[in-house]
């Protein structure tokens, strides 16, 4: 019976680096990067996980309970990157 050690030195003799493929993006689910991906900037370029969430009125909700739950409809979508200010 081989150790651990002469298994992994037997394994790492044979394994040879897998060819490079060209792919688009999409046909890449499974595969590695062959190199390092560095990106100029950051994407998104600005926080927006601090941005996410609804705005609702304390009166629509003062009904709810866990046995009583409240649904209530988005009424507008508003992209976080926004400068106009919303009102309804």
């Amino acid at each position: 019976m081989r150790s651990v050690g002469d298994q992994l030195a037997a394994v790492l003799a044979i394994a040879k680096p897998v060819r490079q493929l060209d792919v688009i993006l999409t046909d890449a689910v499974g595969c590695i990067l062959a190199e390092d991906l560095v990106v100029p900037a950051d994407v998104p370029a600005l926080a927006l996980a601090g941005c996410d969430g609804y705005a609702v009125l304390s009166e629509d909700l003062a009904a709810a309970s866990p046995q009583r739950p409240v649904q209530l409809p988005v009424v507008l979508d508003v992209w976080a990157t926004g400068s106009e200010p919303m009102r309804l």
